[in-house]
């Protein structure tokens, strides 16, 4: 076993007495693994306090991000670890660094229901609103999303939550997420504090349809009474657009389209967003195959939020 992997095989067990004997013969306190790993990340992940305190010691850097941009604070804010957020703080780390999805620690702190995270973060300053490119995932659409009820009830409390934000890639909001995981308290919550039952998002969809898509019957039943607004498709005979059809799931188009224009598979719309991105947000995996054995370009990125198809597929599970 090298230096470095026994290094971070210690900041994860705890052993601190390793850590510092490998320190003292000279290994490097930030050297990290393929993944861009680093014992720091490490301990903080595993809530090894005790290690965290002596890499910081030794002059760990703080902020020092993997290669999917996650930080030692966003590390131990996913999996609630207070102690180690609130020693990360005190040496004044970056409660607003965002990693490649967008999220900051506040927002992985509220996904994951840990109430007292989430307070200790916004007692430090951490913005639960952000504005620009990479705000799709706020502390109160990540609540939403995983029925953290408390955590949405903190955040609203504090004024820190916005129940009326929109998703830039999707134009979802909280309401939408929590329908259409089926979380009818936190519906009920949202809905109380202003979120507009009404709003669609990007495929016209309210919180309500999204509910219906999902068979979230109890949820859908009380936003049946939320929800005035009901979008009605633009029934004009226009030639058949191939971001239409995949939003609609309309494989047989998609492969029409396709088999008449094969240079229409990266075509992208006023956001630059692709029938990829669509396919893949909505989970249709035979469109999705599709668009790419015929050419489609898997890395590509929108202009608004900067996210790719797998992204969109990630975040929508």
């Amino acid at each position: 076993m090298t230096t470095l992997q026994q290094m971070l095989a210690a900041s994860e067990s705890g052993d601190v007495s390793l850590v510092r004997s490998l320190l003292d013969e000279g290994a490097a306190v930030d050297a990290a693994d393929h993944e861009g790993a680093t014992p720091l990340q490490t301990a903080a992940a595993n809530g090894r306090e005790e290690i965290a305190r002596l890499l910081l010691m030794r002059g760990a850097a703080l902020d020092r991000a993997n290669a999917y941009g996650w930080s030692a604070l966003m590390q131990a804010a996913r999996a609630g670890h207070h102690p180690v957020v609130a020693l990360l703080l005190q040496h004044k780390a970056d409660a607003d660094r965002r990693n490649l999805l967008g999220a900051s620690a506040l927002a992985l702190a509220a996904r994951g229901g840990h109430v007292s995270v989430v307070r200790l973060l916004l007692d430090a300053g951490a913005d639960p609103d952000p504005c620009g490119a990479a705000c799709e995932f706020t502390a109160l659409v990540a609540a939403a999303t995983h029925g953290a009820d408390p955590v949405a009830r903190l955040l609203l409390d504090r004024g820190g939550g916005d129940a009326a934000h929109r998703m830039l890639s999707t134009g979802a909001s909280a309401l939408m997420a929590a329908a259409q995981n089926g979380h009818m308290t936190t519906c009920q919550l949202l809905v109380e504090r202003g979120c507009d039952a009404n709003a669609t998002d990007v495929c016209e969809r309210t919180a309500l349809d999204l509910a219906r898509e999902r068979h979230c019957k109890e949820v859908q039943g009380y936003l049946e009474r939320k929800t005035t607004h009901r979008p009605k498709k633009d029934k004009k005979d226009t030639k058949p657009d191939i971001i239409d059809s995949a939003k609609a799931g309309d494989l047989k188009t998609v492969v029409r389209i396709l088999d008449n224009d094969p240079l229409q598979v990266n075509c992208v719309d006023k956001d630059g967003a692709t029938a990829l991105m669509f396919a893949a947000m909505l989970g249709k995996q035979d469109i999705v195959e599709l668009l790419v054995q015929r050419g489609a370009d898997v890395n590509k990125q929108d202009k608004v939020s900067h996210w790719t198809a797998l992204m969109q597929a990630v975040y929508h599970g």
